[in-house]
């Protein structure tokens, strides 16, 4: 059987501290047919040094080093280089759970015919492990995340790359356009992928514009729009996430779309109360 080749792209500035263990966590892969390709987006630090020491070490690394407009201009130039059939993203402060991961998927599996695969992730920090079986109403709740996420290479040729728009949840608006587009067979795996950092900067910093742009985006790509039963409860989790923010104009917005959609005045009047407390806090 012939194995198809994986290529796993991370995005890194300034990754000195965690750039080792990534490394390491991808080259012990007991599956043999993959690249590691690291986008730099010009490190201050001693992150070159040390990927200049392991592409000399590993044959299946390659880095390049230049300026980028943040993360996703560097995973879609990441794309640009890839020579897999299949995609992987993998963040410098995250690790593959064991060294059978990509084994365990690509040499035993039958993927015939499909274009996603996704499974669990566990949380370096907490050891939670998030598994879910993604439907439409989950996805207008909650991200698939990228650290589960295998994509072919033919999902990005039909819809496209990473948007520029957003900093850290350009993943979310990209697996809102493949969820939605409807044509695309997607396999879910119960198992374990990789153990999730849950401190980087795309955990802690607050994307303002996506979630100005959440509930419209929601409507567009899975249809879910004000007419939809689900539509209260991804409105008023928005306007949650913009109050704890201290995005008050846009959170009353989003909290008139959920009490309008389904007829009830208290998740207005709780977000005002909400809003309130947090001002005089």
């Amino acid at each position: 059987m012939d194995l198809p080749k994986i290529s796993i792209i991370t995005p890194v500035f300034n990754g000195e501290p965690t750039i080792e263990h990534c490394i390491k966590s991808v080259a012990s892969q007991t599956y043999p047919n993959f690249e590691h390709i690291f986008m730099d987006g010009r490190s201050t630090d001693n992150t070159v040094g040390i990927l200049q020491e392991n592409a000399e070490k590993y044959d299946h690394l390659c880095f390049y080093s230049e300026a980028d407009k943040g993360i996703y201009d560097a995973m879609n130039k990441g794309l640009e280089k890839a020579t897999g059939e299949w995609v992987f993203f993998l963040g410098v402060d995250d690790t593959f759970f064991d060294s059978k991961v990509l084994d365990g998927l690509f040499a035993s599996e039958s993927l015939e015919g499909y274009d996603l695969l996704y499974g669990a992730i566990i949380h370096s920090g907490t050891q939670k492990r998030f598994f879910f079986r993604f439907d439409k109403e989950r996805l207008s709740l909650m991200n698939m995340s990228h650290q589960g996420l295998f994509t072919h290479r033919r999902v990005f040729q039909k819809i496209g790359n990473f948007s520029l728009r957003y900093k850290t949840l350009s993943d979310y608006e990209f697996n809102m356009r493949w969820f939605g587009d409807g044509s695309f067979r997607v396999k879910y795996l119960d198992q374990v992928i990789t153990v999730y950092n849950e401190v980087g900067f795309s955990f802690t910093y607050f994307d303002k514009s996506f979630y100005r742009d959440k509930l419209k985006l929601i409507s567009r790509y899975l249809k879910i729009d004000k007419s939809h039963a689900a539509f209260p409860a991804a409105a008023n989790l928005v306007c949650n996430i913009q109050i704890k923010n201290r995005d008050f104009l846009n959170a009353i917005k989003s909290a008139l779309q959920a009490s309008w959609s389904s007829g009830k005045s208290f998740y207005l009047r709780r977000a005002f109360r909400e809003i309130f407390n947090s001002v005089v806090a």
